[in-house]
């Protein structure tokens, strides 16, 4: 199992297609803001060309398709600029990103517990990428293997990708985990991981 992270600033070397939903990239704005200031999204812009800037110049909306390379290259300047010597840095945008997916972005009802996630996993994937074959295999209540095939995926996005699943399938009960088993941007024949629930300790109530 592979956990390598890209070097900073290494640009995708596949053939990027696709799109991404814009309330996945309004999400990684709010993420820089809130971990590196008001003015973090402003300074990243000024590391893209003039032609990647504006499918984040122009007004963003949730269900808006964008450019799923843009994305990327944007991603990618991100963790050159604010944490270069950071390898969870994708990450934990992702898992912020999903935990803001789920509480704000009407995903709630698909994920609201292990059960319903394991159901609508592929229509989810759909809602927020329009590239990508998702399957689930249940391994149980609380266990699932999840596999994405057709995916241009890269290092950065593939961290990214694990984050969300994270904070998107986590509950007030349960804390969702994903681990990674192979990532088809290293060689492998798919992007998969396991996926665990696991119960998250509760407070006693008052007087207990």
């Amino acid at each position: 199992m592979s956990r390598r992270t890209p070097r900073p600033g290494l640009t995708p070397r596949v053939q990027v297609a696709g799109k991404v939903r814009g309330v996945v990239v309004m999400n990684a704005i709010a993420f820089l803001r809130e971990q590196y200031g008001a003015a973090a999204p402003d300074l990243v812009l000024r590391d893209l060309s003039v032609g990647r800037r504006a499918t984040f110049v122009a007004q963003l909306r949730e269900a808006s398709w964008e450019p799923l390379a843009d994305f990327l290259i944007w991603l990618e300047a991100a963790q050159r600029r604010f944490a270069a010597d950071d390898p969870g840095f994708a990450r934990r945008l992702g898992e912020f990103a999903g935990a803001r997916e789920r509480s704000r972005g009407g995903y709630g009802p698909m994920v609201a517990t292990p059960d319903a996630a394991m159901r609508m996993g592929q229509v989810l994937w759909r809602t927020i990428f329009d590239v990508g074959k998702l399957a689930i295999e249940r391994l149980g209540p609380l266990h699932c293997r999840v596999r994405i095939t057709e995916f241009p995926c890269t290092p950065l996005l593939w961290q990214r990708t694990l984050g969300a699943f994270e904070g998107l399938l986590s509950t007030p009960e349960l804390r969702a985990r994903a681990r990674p088993l192979g990532c088809a941007s290293e060689g492998a024949p798919c992007c998969e991981m396991e996926i665990q629930w696991e119960p998250i300790p509760q407070p006693a109530p008052p007087g207990a």
